[in-house]
């Protein structure tokens, strides 16, 4: 006897909309936020993501699946190495009708095409400041705090010193400390604006390499005047650097990013008079268990203490990390607020400064790599509150109307809604690119090298999607009028 099964059982998003559905029923909850020393939730903190997150919530799904595993570029790899492989499977086997050569070559395209539409979406999720992570707390015990950020202000960053601050408002933040490369007149740029606007707390600060590969930020600085470059064969400038940085800009503090040390880096730079490390840096989380480790003695010991930074340049809308500490006694004034926050981040008791991350971030065994698409469409589901979850049913119910109403009229339904997805994608990423490369400098500002690079990039990847979009569309309809 043949068994019938139904068309809406056969749709693989169906599938999707039942297997994201499971695991926001059950009662894991992935985001935290947990404290980044330990992973234990910390009680009078939550996460949360704006109402009308709903609204785009299948949107936005894919890059919150990317941006929330503990490394989003390995995610990126894994997924994009899985849908070379069943887009190209996928193909081959539908195209029956032609020869086995003739199939390998269709297949290897509509591979490609799949990979290259991932880089293409995650450029569209890069360049709109889309909802994420916002920390909320239920009491007046912290000060909301992030450590390290750029504006225009730094060669590679992507956003005005405006949006910035409104950015890191509604992602819960009370104090930022702008850390532009090498230059700090967008630092106290953002602090003259943030000062005249009511805006958040703003602290001022640079970022330099130095031997090893490493990078320091000192923040709180008091002035323009920095330590002189590297002068030639010197190979101790990390100490140099931090020592005029304290004689010049005194109750300044000086952070360490941990990415690319090494477990005797860290140990140097502590004894070089580092006060704080970054153990969570949302731009780069591949930081080595081993370094990882390091700082944790460290800390314990009381030598050093730990934050938890974003390092944003303005690239999409995603945050994870965040630093609470504890404020200075009501009425304080905002200088008084900063020359207490720089003296916990110098001599701070380890309850007092509590590096917070969403998730967990840090190296990734071998079979989550593997099973990525798997693993962590899982944990994005399990993210999912009741409204975001309800956004997509609600998607998914306009769709299959959409889909009954089109072949009821005798249209290809489903290549017609793809191509309007991607047409409307090709157009909000040309303009956008169009809108970063017409930025332009703030006042003084040196403006970042990168805007005119992806804002072109972006226009780039926007015309073959448009080209696409109107391509297939037109043969659909042709079909339909025939």
């Amino acid at each position: 006897m043949k068994t019938v099964s139904s068309p809406v059982a056969r749709n693989p998003w169906f599938w999707l909309l039942l297997y994201l559905t499971l695991f926001a029923l059950l009662p894991w909850q992935p985001e935290g936020p947990f404290d980044a020393r330990d992973w234990s939730r910390i009680d009078g903190v939550s996460v949360t993501m704006p109402w009308w997150q709903f609204l785009v919530e299948p949107i936005t799904a894919l890059g919150h699946v990317i941006t929330g595993a503990p490394d989003f570029r390995q995610a990126a790899a894994s997924i994009a190495a899985w849908v070379m492989v069943v887009v190209g499977v996928w193909v081959y086997l539908r195209r029956a009708d032609l020869s086995w050569w003739r199939r390998g070559v269709w297949a290897g395209l509509a591979a490609l095409f799949g990979v290259w539409l991932l880089p293409a979406y995650m450029l569209l999720f890069s360049h709109i400041h889309f909802p994420g992570w916002q920390l909320e707390t239920d009491t007046k015990r912290w000060l909301v705090a992030d450590l390290q950020s750029h504006t225009l202000g730094s060669h590679d960053a992507l956003v005005r010193a405006e949006d910035s601050l409104q950015w890191h408002l509604n992602r819960g933040y009370n104090v930022v400390a702008l850390t532009e490369h090498d230059d700090a007149t967008g630092a106290f740029y953002g602090e003259k604006l943030s000062t005249e606007t009511g805006g958040p707390l703003i602290i001022p600060g640079i970022e330099v390499a130095t031997e090893h590969n490493g990078f320091l930020l000192a923040v709180g600085l008091k002035g323009t005047q920095l330590p002189p470059p590297r002068e030639r064969g010197e190979s101790g400038y990390s100490a140099r650097f931090i020592k005029a940085i304290k004689a010049q800009h005194q109750g300044s503090a000086i952070i360490a990013l941990a990415w690319r040390l090494e477990p005797e880096d860290v140990e140097s730079l502590a004894r070089a008079g580092v006060d704080a490390f970054e153990v969570i840096n949302v731009g780069h989380p591949d930081i080595p268990d081993t370094v990882r480790e390091t700082m944790l003695r460290l800390e314990r010991e009381g030598r050093i203490r730990l934050v938890s930074s974003t390092d944003w340049h303005g690239w999409s809308g995603s945050t994870r990390g965040w630093t609470l500490i504890t404020p200075a006694s009501d009425g304080a004034s905002r200088e008084q607020q900063v020359d207490h926050i720089m003296a916990l981040l110098r001599g701070g008791q380890r309850d007092q400064i509590v590096p917070v991350v969403a998730g967990y971030q840090g190296e990734v065994p071998g079979w989550r790599l593997l099973l990525a698409p798997l693993v962590e469409l899982a944990r994005y589901g399990a993210e999912l509150s009741p409204l975001r979850l309800l956004g997509w049913w609600l998607w998914a119910i306009l769709l299959w109307l959409m889909l009954r109403r089109l072949r009821a009229r005798g249209y290809e339904a489903g290549p017609l809604i793809w191509n309007g997805m991607l047409l409307l994608a090709g157009a909000v990423l040309l303009w956008q690119g169009i809108d970063i490369y017409r930025i332009r400098p703030e006042g003084d500002v040196v403006l970042s090298d990168v805007t005119e690079e992806l804002g072109l990039m972006a226009m780039q990847a926007a015309v073959p999607l448009l080209f696409v979009a109107l391509w297939w569309g037109r043969m659909s309809l042709r079909r339909h009028d025939g």
